[in-house]
């Protein structure tokens, strides 16, 4: 066979196999437009589909979802933290949506979970070994509920039970009958934190969905006009039975000056207005003029302090529309030394707080050195006692302490120890150790504070180094009724503190 029918034969069978590999691409790309014929007439538009298609089924879009898949093909390989929600009667509730923050390692994050399913069930992979969990419900007609976990305890679920809402109506005007339309309208609940706020409509109506039964202050305001104080409403299992009216007021201020000894102004002098429910500041002009909003209607609190200068008197019953000059005096120092008694080394850490005999703290300057002495300055001449307190010391005090015009004080010794621990045995009203309580520990002192601890499996929480003083302990767990009390903490405590919680 000669070599050019050889170069013929090759030719003629790559172009048979060229126009088969078309034909079979003709007839892929004819089937794909009958099935789809959007795509047959804009094929990027289709490819675009494509890619959002896989997109969305690669994870759970922003602001939903897992928090913690973040893209793992194997979901179902991760470890996963149940979540249940029940009602009151302890049935599942399907479609409730949890808010959850999580906050681990120094560092948190926040958002959604899964929707639960009909079981009441949602999920959230590969939660952290530690950390703190806190889960909202988000309230509706359903109810809500909320609680804080220590992933430290190695849970594997958690359950949370919906509490009752309720639904509180009302109508917003001015003095003059007017309706005060765009009020905004923001109910508080005492003691939790927890805030809901609207915004009053063109007839200055409004309502408040999801209530949680309990005390609940409420408070309108409106441009140049505010409640006059704050209206207090309790929710409970019966609706409220009319409507709340609420009436504004207009705002007015309370303004004046503050003045050295000699009467020459003093700018940059801060001053404070303290209500009932709230408390403002502000600085002085530079010619020691200032002015602050007050509610009408409210008595205030009125003080002022300056760099330098001992704190004035505050005057109590001050109230919108007067004005008033304040008079700041030169002050003496106090200084002194904390020990650790029994130890030779200085208290070192310990906070100092100054109070005035008959009567409440006093704001000074002044610093506790690494050597434990410090020195207080600007204050005023009076008689004094001087506390020591931290979370690492037991409480010390000193006093009277006598300041005369601008002249310095004794010195002051103030000694404290390190303080023992708070242990609290949770158990049930047979004697059981209730393991996994949670026990919260709240002081009642002027520099609040609260410790949180999970009991371990003998049901005991242990709080290191408490400061001496007041405190309200509460214990919570699963299917038994929460406990608080209160504590002075440590004269009247002697051993490990038992509560016994009931069970629902």
């Amino acid at each position: 066979m000669s070599r050019a029918l050889l170069f013929a034969i090759a030719i003629t069978l790559s172009l048979g196999i060229l126009a088969g590999g078309a034909a079979y691409w003709l007839l892929v790309d004819d089937s794909a437009a009958r099935e789809d014929p959007a795509a047959a007439a804009d094929p990027d538009a289709a490819e675009s589909g494509r890619a959002a298609a896989r997109g969305a089924s690669d994870g759970d879009g922003e602001g939903g979802g897992d928090p913690a898949r973040d893209g793992d093909p194997d979901e179902a390989s991760l470890p996963a933290l149940r979540i249940r929600v029940l009602d009151a009667r302890g049935d599942p509730v399907p479609g409730a949506s949890i808010r959850y923050t999580l906050r681990s390692g120094g560092r948190g994050r926040s958002g959604h979970l899964p929707t639960t399913d009909a079981e009441g069930c949602t999920r959230m992979r590969a939660p952290p070994p530690s950390g703190l969990l806190a889960l909202e419900v988000v309230p509706s007609e359903r109810g809500t509920a909320r609680r804080e976990v220590d992933l430290e305890a190695g849970v594997d679920e958690i359950r949370l039970v919906l509490a009752p809402v309720r639904r509180l109506e009302g109508r917003v005007s001015l003095a003059g009958g007017s309706p005060a339309s765009g009020a905004q309208v923001a109910a508080a609940k005492d003691g939790d934190g927890v805030q809901r706020v609207v915004t009053a409509d063109a007839d200055g109506r409004f309502a408040l969905l999801a209530l949680e039964e309990g005390r609940w202050s409420i408070e309108a305001v409106s441009a140049g006009h505010r409640l006059a104080g704050n209206r207090d409403v309790v929710i409970h299992r019966a609706a409220l039975d009319e409507p709340l009216e609420i009436v504004l007021l207009e705002e007015s201020t309370i303004a004046g000056r503050v003045l050295d000894g000699a009467g020459k102004p003093l700018a940059g002098a801060r001053v404070a207005l303290e209500g009932p429910r709230d408390r403002r500041e502000a600085l002085t002009s530079d010619a020691g003029e200032f002015v602050l909003a007050a509610r009408p209607g409210v008595s205030y609190r009125l003080g002022a302090q300056a760099a330098g200068f001992a704190a004035a008197p505050q005057r109590d019953g001050v109230v919108g529309g007067t004005r008033h000059d304040i008079i700041l005096a030169r002050g003496g120092e106090i200084r002194g030394r904390i020990e650790m008694a029994g130890e030779p080394r200085p208290g070192a850490g310990a906070e100092i707080e100054l109070r005035r005999l008959g009567a409440g703290p006093v704001a000074v300057e002044g610093t506790v050195a690494p050597d434990g002495s410090f020195t207080l300055r600007s204050v005023a001449p009076g008689s004094y006692e001087l506390r020591a307190f931290g979370r690492a010391f037991t409480f010390a005090s000193a006093g009277p302490i006598e300041v005369e015009g601008t002249g310095d004080a004794p010195l002051a010794l103030l000694r404290v120890a390190a303080s023992p621990d708070l242990v609290v045995d949770v158990v049930s009203e047979q004697g059981h150790p209730l393991g996994g309580a949670a026990v919260s520990c709240r002081y009642q002192g002027e520099a609040a504070f609260t410790a949180r601890r999970i009991a371990d499996a003998g049901g005991q929480a242990r709080f290191p180094r408490l400061p001496a003083g007041s405190y309200v302990l509460e214990a919570r767990a699963e299917q038994h009724e929460s406990r608080a009390t209160r504590i002075e903490w440590p004269a009247a405590v002697s051993g490990p503190l038992k509560m016994t919680l009931r069970m629902r």
